[in-house]
């Protein structure tokens, strides 16, 4: 399996309009404001859809997220929200 990085996002992104799967999220804070990140199985910039995954991180950790060692299935597409002042986020889609 390859991962693939989207790069360091600053906002709400659309990753993908078609099924993907995602190998992980690397979120990183401004070191004071907690940061979430949440995945809907969706393939239009609307939060809607399922919930795939969802993390809040304390921002004095300065990052979190997950590699998940079994990448998660998205059937429709993936539409990734970010919250949280100064936050960033890299998504990995994994690649078979």
């Amino acid at each position: 399996m390859v991962l693939v990085p989207s790069g360091q996002k600053y906002s709400s992104f659309l990753m993908s309009k078609e099924p993907m799967l995602l190998g992980g999220i690397l979120v990183l804070t401004d070191g004071t404001n907690a940061a979430t990140v949440t995945v809907y199985d969706n393939n239009v910039e609307v939060a809607a859809g399922g919930i795939a995954w969802k993390e809040t991180d304390v921002g004095t950790n300065n990052y979190g997220g997950m590699m998940f060692p079994h990448p998660i299935k998205l059937n429709v597409g993936c539409y990734i929200v970010l919250s949280g002042t100064g936050a960033s986020f890299i998504a990995y889609e994994a690649k078979l």
